[in-house]
């Protein structure tokens, strides 16, 4: 009978050291998995900077080139206005010359 406890016990003991070990085993992948997902976590953070950073890059350019824009589209607005007070000067002049003679 003494035999047969110490069996159990050597089979309970063995059994709890292999759970031990199998749970040694997921903790190890747990902070294996955990290590990978916060280096990926940084990449992908320095990837978000970075475009963030690209962004607002081209959102300054858009910006300089929609002042260009309309700095450009004034100076039409000027050049035809001249354009029409010189064709208007000039039927005038026409008008003057054709009842000179």
């Amino acid at each position: 009978m003494l035999l047969l406890a110490m069996i159990l016990s050597f089979t309970a003991l063995a059994l709890c050291i292999f759970l031990y070990q199998k749970m040694q085993q997921r903790v190890q992948t747990t902070e294996t998995a955990l290590e990978h997902a916060t280096q990926k976590t940084a990449h992908l953070e320095q990837h978000l900077s970075q475009t963030l950073s690209l962004i607002q890059d081209m959102t300054q350019k858009m910006q300089q080139q929609q002042h260009i824009q309309t700095q450009q589209a004034t100076r039409l607005q000027q050049l035809e206005q001249q354009h029409a007070q010189l064709v208007e000067l000039m039927t005038q002049l026409v008008k003057a010359q054709q009842k000179a003679p």
